[in-house]
């Protein structure tokens, strides 16, 4: 069954072609929620009202897609309570205290929805093999569900059986989602849905922050 994905926006990663200024604001958004700073400032549509963000309220980016985020499950009635779980960065290892930088956007999540849905904070990679977009790190989804690892103890110590909400920052390839999703079912966890503030885009088909709906095949080890 193919896992269904939602993401708000393009990241646009063109850098051959000129960039509009709503390029610009989806793109320091997604960075925002990479925990990059800001260069200036950008301006990201939230309920219909062109919404302000710079370094002095970048912790309002998270919040924004919180928003989204529950805004769309609401739309498509799409009923929680879920357990939010964050898609870790590349240093997020099992042998570290290190925690995944989307571990905010979780949060969040939760805090928008107010269903009694909760952060669970239960993946690691076992090596870092360096960030995909960054490092040349690896987007091959059978690579990364080879490295990826379920925190000992965490799923069982949570008693219900509420579904998963895997939540990211951007995705290019979907691999990481995919590999999360498939380690997650191997452990019995149903996975509805994931959800990422950005989609790697290299063209300007659509507007900056345009909704992608699309499934991905489900990773079969």
């Amino acid at each position: 069954m193919a896992l269904p994905l939602v993401c708000f926006c393009g990241y646009f990663c063109n850098y051959s072609t000129g960039w509009r200024s709503e390029d610009f604001d989806s793109y320091k958004w997604v960075q925002a929620l990479k925990g990059k700073t800001l260069n200036k400032h950008a301006y990201v549509p939230v309920r219909g009202e062109q919404k302000y963000l710079s370094n002095d309220n970048i912790e309002d980016a998270a919040k924004w897609f919180g928003i989204f985020v529950g805004d769309f499950l609401k739309k498509r009635r799409i009923n929680g309570p879920f357990l939010v779980v964050p898609v870790p960065n590349s240093d997020c290892v099992a042998s570290s205290d290190t925690r995944p930088r989307t571990g905010r956007l979780a949060k969040a999540v939760c805090g928008a929805l107010k269903d009694r849905s909760t952060v669970l904070d239960c993946l690691r990679w076992k090596k870092n093999l360096g960030s995909a977009s960054a490092d040349g790190g690896p987007r091959e989804v059978e690579i990364l569900y080879g490295n990826l690892t379920v925190l000992r103890g965490v799923l069982e110590d949570v008693a219900d059986h509420s579904s998963v909400l895997l939540i990211d920052d951007v995705t290019t390839s979907g691999g990481h989602l995919q590999a999360c999703a498939a380690k997650l079912r191997s452990k019995g966890r149903s996975v509805d849905i994931a959800m990422c503030g950005g989609k790697t885009v290299y063209d300007q088909d659509n507007r900056a922050f345009h909704l992608y709906e699309y499934p991905l095949d489900e990773y079969e080890p």
